[in-house]
């Protein structure tokens, strides 16, 4: 493990093709490639990290910055591309994650922004956010097929998910107790289950969205939700229903 162990460090590689971090263990949980705990203002570009638990693992870790990286054959089922626990302010952007168990894995992580980033072939969720990931920004991704869901969010609150394409996976954008989120202006097609699952989710705004043709639901709203705001959003070749 590559361990940082003091602020404001900076690598930059010659690019994700030439400079690469091969961890070879994918099996072991202490198989991280690199790992910071309590550091700030970490800047991470022009990588390939691959073939470890966790690429990049993050505890209570503010302020990093992680550009143009490729992060792949992360696979371990509870593993990740980069996990991100308590850790807050990062950006994490035009970046390639493929293969992995889930690319992006953030717990109580907050005001973070995951944006224009390709994510494909993940066995888990390409974006999960759990247990108090509030307030995170999640634009202008594209994400390819994903076993369980394109971007998750589990009890994590005020979150934006908007200009987002997802297709081909199984669900798409899946909210469960996740409340005050804006979801907008994303792309769901192709998908073989639902292309919006909001569940127990209140006072979200859900609006000018696109879901075609996916093999259920375009859009399910169900359980104890309040105050949800459904505007301008597009529904076509769905199997069950819009």
């Amino acid at each position: 493990t590559f361990t940082i162990s003091a602020d404001s460090i900076t690598i930059i590689g010659a690019d994700s093709t030439v400079t690469i971090i091969d961890f070879a263990d994918s099996t072991a949980a202490s198989a991280r490639c690199i790992f910071a705990e309590t550091q700030t203002n970490l800047v991470f570009r022009k990588l390939r990290i691959t073939n470890a638990y966790y690429g990049i693992w993050f505890n209570n870790a503010d302020s990093a910055t992680i550009q143009d990286i490729t992060i792949d054959w992360c696979k371990a089922a509870n593993g990740a591309g980069i996990k991100l626990d308590f850790s807050d302010t990062a950006l994490i952007q035009n970046s390639y994650f493929a293969n992995n168990s889930v690319a992006l894995a953030l717990t109580k992580a907050t005001n973070n922004v995951i944006n224009n980033n390709i994510l494909s072939s993940h066995t888990s969720n390409a974006i999960s956010l759990g247990l108090s990931s509030h307030a995170n920004r999640i634009t202008n991704n594209t994400i390819l097929p994903t076993f369980t869901a394109g971007i998750t969010l589990t009890s994590s609150n005020y979150n934006i998910i908007t200009g987002n394409i997802i297709k081909t996976g199984t669900n798409g954008i899946f909210l469960t107790t996740s409340n005050n989120s804006i979801i907008k202006n994303n792309i769901v097609t192709n998908n073989s289950a639902m292309g919006f699952n909001i569940s127990q989710s209140s006072n979200c705004v859900i609006s000018n969205n696109f879901s075609y043709n996916n093999s259920q639901y375009g859009y399910s709203l169900t359980t104890s939700g309040n105050n949800n705001r459904f505007e301008q959003n597009t529904a076509d070749s769905n199997f069950r229903a819009g």
